[in-house]
């Protein structure tokens, strides 16, 4: 148990590092596939759909309640000053991670090619499964009795839809606290998903037709991602509940 402890703290240290990695490995492996087929064109839906669902579940997190910076953790150590069990860690214990599994899946799937999405998809949820794992054990010794009722209410992975949209509806939702918090994953998530339709594009001989809009499309994403961060070091933006 201590074995998966330890592997659980390193990937939690290091996971901005990990999985580029993997899916700069994985694209170099098995290239995307060119979406020139029903399958293809179903695939690369389906990754859009993915990121979206799953950044969008970031965005809600971030939008009804910034508890969730604590859960973090500081110096990339596990950290929690308090047991988190607001805004839509009500519904689900991972709300965060469950939207990182999901983008990362969107990734592989946006190949399109089948070793990626089978690949990266299984080792994306084994990455954060062993994460959560290595969290909770710091909660539950943390916060003892509170954290295993939290857990015996509150589901691990999938969201619990029951009341989600009345608390979506009555919560003030904190535009500004989404930008300062989480423009750079917006701007990364989005810049990456570019870049494998992009290499799609060039695969299927496509590039010189469509590189003027990638092109603008990346240009844009700088822009919007360069006027974000001055907003926040200038404090013209604030979270109103940070």
């Amino acid at each position: 148990m201590r074995a998966i402890e330890r592997s659980s703290w390193f990937l939690f240290r290091y996971r901005n590092i990990v999985f580029p990695v993997l899916l700069i490995g994985l694209l170099f492996l098995f290239p995307p596939i060119p979406s020139t087929t029903g399958p293809t064109v179903a695939l690369t839906a389906l990754g859009l759909v993915l990121l979206v669902v799953g950044q969008g579940l970031r965005l809600i997190t971030i939008g009804i309640g910034l508890d969730y910076i604590w859960r973090s953790g500081i110096n990339r150590q596990f950290y929690a000053n308090n047991l988190v069990t607001g805004g839509l860690f009500e519904h689900c214990r991972n709300p965060m991670y469950t939207g990182n599994v999901l983008i990362a899946t969107g990734f592989m799937v946006l190949t399109a090619n089948a070793w990626t999405i089978i690949i990266g998809s299984l080792a994306s949820y084994l990455i954060y499964a062993a994460i959560i794992h290595g969290e909770e054990c710091y909660l539950a010794r943390e916060f003892g009795a509170a954290f295993a009722h939290y857990c015996a209410d509150v589901p691990r992975w999938p969201p619990r839809l029951r009341g989600l949209l009345t608390k979506l509806r009555t919560y003030p939702f904190d535009w500004q606290a989404v930008i300062v918090r989480e423009y750079g994953t917006m701007f990364t998530t989005a810049l990456t998903a570019l870049i494998i339709l992009g290499v799609k594009s060039a695969r299927a001989d496509h590039w010189s037709a469509s590189a003027p809009g990638y092109v603008a499309a990346a240009v844009i994403l700088t822009f919007l991602y360069a006027l974000a961060r001055y907003l926040k070091k200038s404090r013209r933006l604030r979270a109103r509940r940070s």
